[in-house]
């Protein structure tokens, strides 16, 4: 097994989020030139609603790092890091945000679960992207190397 090992998002999708960003940005301002102020306000949310898409793909701002410690992400510039025994199993889950539509993401339970209540979805916490692979191979991935570090902790090398 390859270690550290580091995956970055697709830039696919954030190619699409720019893309769709700029023609309804376009078409605000479009709306605004015809004398309907609201236009603007729209185009200035559609370039922010671009910018903030974009963000994901800049060097340095999201990431998945596995190595014998256990996995680090980091999503839009900020870092989070769970060790391999604090996890029992990483699952796909569907998350629907509209019920309309929805993305296969990948999620993890924790070894020590407390079930709150409230919780939203079955998984204790799910990954905020799925790095460039689909969601079943990544937590089949991801529950190798768990497997892989759980039974032989020491660093191969």
């Amino acid at each position: 097994m390859q270690t550290p090992l580091t995956l970055y998002p697709s830039g696919r999708r954030a190619i699409l989020i720019a893309c769709a960003s700029t023609i309804l940005a376009l078409s605000c301002v479009g709306l605004g030139l015809t004398g309907k102020e609201i236009g603007y306000i729209a185009a200035a949310f559609f370039v922010g609603c671009g910018a903030l898409g974009t963000m994901e793909i800049w060097p340095g701002s999201s990431s998945l790092r596995i190595d014998e410690t256990g996995i680090r992400y980091c999503y839009l510039f900020t870092s989070h890091h769970i060790a391999w025994n604090e996890i029992a199993n990483f699952e796909t889950e569907l998350v629907s945000h509209s019920g309309l539509w929805g993305q296969q993401m990948v999620g993890l339970n924790y070894v020590n679960r407390n079930e709150p209540s409230n919780k939203r979805y079955r998984l204790d916490e799910l990954l905020p992207n799925n790095f460039g692979r689909d969601a079943k191979s990544l937590a089949k991935l991801l529950n190798e190397y768990r497997q892989h570090f759980v039974e032989d902790p020491q660093p191969s090398g």
